[in-house]
């Protein structure tokens, strides 16, 4: 079910000093009671996953643009990402519990540059690997990545009652075939040097966008938005992709079993002790 969609033609993309800046803060959305909000994304999400459901390993892949990433990763000494494919291969038992995630992240500026992850079993192994020891992965919760945490951003905001919540608006948008659902936090002025500029930024913005018939995400945008209503982009997620496979690639085939003969070796010593 591959799905290589564009975005909404009412969004304008403008290059102003060296940032994107996406059209105003001020598009046409309604302000909805945020239960029907998080009624309508539960129900698209819902039935996604449902026409995800069968045998085999699950593939979920994604493209990133980070316009703003700076910096180079310690370990590898790559600079970041700021274009990057990710693809994610998912096996659950049959109470739907994920027991293996294995992830390649590829930088489409440079395709050589490529991240590869499995997990199994409370166990990681990253290659190139990590030079200050593995995270602890081992309560990881993956099923966010099928909309990239944005039901779940969404449904935590409209449900949450602390001081955070009386600054934050839902928005969304009903148009023919797509359904754009927008969750806008608001703060105090402040400055983000990440994003290259010296403007003011007063609020920031989440907005997902789902194609209705059949149900999947479209695209996923977090932007900041400036005192006076420009949109800067900070992150577009896009091209999904989602289906069932039998089998894994080679490399990822490989990968996964460096895991597991590693994890044999670690039971082996525990059980001699």
């Amino acid at each position: 079910m591959k799905k290589n969609l564009l975005f909404p033609i009412f969004v304008l993309l403008a290059f102003v000093g060296g940032v994107v800046v996406w059209g105003s803060v001020k598009a046409q959305a309604a302000s909805l009671p945020p239960g029907s909000v998080q009624k309508k994304l539960d129900s698209l999400t819902e039935s996604w996953w449902r026409s995800l459901d069968g045998e085999g390993w699950l593939y979920v892949a994604y493209e990133t643009d980070s316009p703003n990433s700076m910096g180079k990763d310690p370990d590898t000494g790559w600079q970041l990402f700021k274009h990057y494919k990710e693809e994610v291969w998912s096996l659950s038992n049959n109470k739907g519990e994920i027991q293996t995630v294995l992830i390649r992240t590829t930088d489409k500026e440079h395709p050589d540059h490529i991240y590869r992850l499995a997990w199994e079993g409370g166990h990681l192994l990253r290659e190139p690997g990590f030079r200050g020891g593995a995270p602890d992965w081992r309560s990881w919760d993956y099923h966010f990545i099928l909309d990239s945490g944005c039901a779940r951003e969404v449904r935590n905001a409209v449900q949450s009652r602390d001081e955070v919540a009386k600054r934050t608006e839902v928005l969304s948008k009903d148009g023919k075939d797509t359904w754009e659902v927008s969750l806008v936090q608001y703060f105090s002025p402040i400055q983000l040097p990440d994003l290259q500029t010296k403007a003011l930024f007063t609020a920031s913005r989440l907005t997902c966008v789902w194609n209705k018939r059949p149900a999947h995400p479209i695209s996923v945008m977090h932007f900041y938005v400036t005192e006076n209503g420009e949109k800067v982009l900070s992150e577009r997620i896009f091209n999904f992709e989602a289906h069932r496979v039998k089998n894994l690639p080679a490399d990822m085939q490989a990968l996964l079993g460096r895991l597991e003969a590693r994890n044999r070796g670690i039971n082996e010593i525990n059980s001699e002790r």
